[in-house]
């Protein structure tokens, strides 16, 4: 699985549109076309 894959599921779980505003949303660091192990 993709980090792009995971981030997707996780966005469809808890939308960044309902984030506050002192809230990091989505990938911060890192690679979306890399692979999540």
């Amino acid at each position: 699985m993709l980090l792009l894959e995971l981030c997707r599921f996780l966005d469809s779980f808890a939308p960044p549109v309902l984030s506050e505003e002192w809230d990091n949303v989505g990938l911060l660091v890192g690679d979306l076309d890399r692979h999540a192990n």
